[in-house]
């Protein structure tokens, strides 16, 4: 089958097929007398393989140490386990993450909307509620606080 086939029957584009070719995930391609790339029903199952990895976040390195134990004759299963597992837990990580940032959100949403409007951005304007969630360079996320700081409120003057 020609690469626009290919890519009609697993629904990615044939960069995409060019590319993990040019990676190495799929071989290279067998080339018609027209130089036209043609694939097979196994490159095929193949691509599939790669697809439905790479959606469920494996990395591209991943992806080729499985293909490549499957390709030796060795069953990847086991791999292919430890894997999930791995992943599961990622996933569970990323997913507390989401919600300590959400509830930060939360709590600086309720602030920005009890602070006034002032007609010039100064110290105690909402923009300046970022500058108060502490920054972790080491993970590059935000570490949030189980409270937001309470901030110095604006004492009116009369003019």
């Amino acid at each position: 089958m020609l690469i626009r086939e290919l890519a009609q029957r697993t629904g990615v584009s044939p960069y995409t097929i060019r590319y993990y070719e040019s990676v190495g995930l799929l071989p290279a391609a067998q080339r018609g007398d027209n130089q036209y790339r043609l694939y097979t029903d196994a490159e095929a199952d193949r691509l599939r393989f790669i697809l439905g990895a790479r959606s469920l976040h494996f990395s591209l390195s991943e992806i080729a140490r499985l293909l490549e134990a499957r390709d030796t004759g060795a069953l990847p299963c086991q791999q292919v386990l430890t894997s999930l597992a791995v992943r599961q837990q990622e996933i569970e990580q990323r997913i507390a993450d989401l919600q300590l940032v959400r509830a930060a959100l939360e709590r600086l949403q309720l602030e920005a909307q009890a602070r006034p409007q002032p007609l010039i951005c100064d110290d105690q304007c909402v923009c300046q509620l970022l500058a108060i969630v502490p920054f972790s360079r080491k993970r590059d996320r935000p570490q949030l606080a189980q409270q937001t700081p309470q901030p110095q409120r604006i004492q009116e003057t009369s003019v």
